[in-house]
């Protein structure tokens, strides 16, 4: 069985849908296209409400043991910057293909966010909207049995919000190993 994308930190977002700001007490969901404010909002919108600032790919300190060195790496013209680790033998990975795939997901502080590794890997559908755009970008190319190191910019990740332990305007970093390529049209469970 193959291990469902629901939940996971890899979903492409839903802007203004159920996100909630990490300071304060503030929070709010689109309804259509009204905004309902929980009572509270007024006192925490003002000079106390702070949030961290965006920090290009570039000006991001790593952490050492997640081994970037943006030298090495090919920057794509939206700004992923992405590494092949392992090159893969097999089929390589077009828009459209379904893949099985093993990945981690770290914060540029070194934090672990999320892994599939140990476990069943990842199934989706590339090029429909499945995936953060950051990783839409960063993956076609890879060959099946492929290991790549992705860097998505905060902007093509989850922006401004913040989603469980990723928190506003953080630039992520992604080990993905690719176990299968299944082909264009091929059912994925995501």
């Amino acid at each position: 069985m193959r291990a469902q994308m629901q939940g996971s930190v890899l979903r492409r977002p839903v802007a203004g849908v159920g996100f909630r700001a990490t300071r304060g007490t503030f929070r709010w969901r689109t309804v259509g296209a009204v905004a309902i404010l929980i009572p509270g909002v007024p006192g925490c919108i003002g000079s106390d409400f702070t949030s961290p600032s965006p920090v290009s790919i570039e000006d991001t300190k790593f952490a050492p043991q997640l081994n970037i060195d943006l030298s090495a790496m090919h920057r794509t013209d939206e700004g992923v910057y992405y590494q092949d680790l392992v090159m893969g033998h097999g089929a390589e990975l077009e828009p459209g293909d379904s893949i099985a795939f093993h990945y981690t997901v770290w914060l540029a502080d070194g934090t672990q966010v999320e892994t599939s590794t140990g476990g069943d890997p990842a199934s989706v559908r590339v090029g429909v909207g499945r995936l953060l755009v950051g990783l839409e970008v960063g993956v076609p190319g890879i060959r099946e049995g492929g290991k790549r190191k992705i860097i998505v910019p905060y902007d093509l990740a989850y922006g401004s919000f913040s989603v469980g332990i990723v928190p506003p305007y953080a630039n992520l970093v992604f080990d993905l190993e690719l176990v299968g390529i299944h082909g264009e049209g091929a059912i994925a469970i995501d």
